[in-house]
């Protein structure tokens, strides 16, 4: 599965956590990483915030 794919499933994991609001969108594109096996290099492009 591709990262864009991931981000709304990583953002209801996410959801889930008590993490400030600050946190919230590096926290997601971690979680999207995570999910579709990426590298966190691979993605630094990708900017939620």
């Amino acid at each position: 599965m591709n990262y864009q794919n991931c981000l709304i499933d990583a953002i209801d994991v996410v959801l889930a956590w008590d993490i400030p609001e600050e946190a919230f969108a590096d926290a997601v594109q971690a979680q999207a990483g995570l999910m579709a096996l990426v590298n966190p290099e691979d993605i630094r492009g990708t900017d939620l915030h």
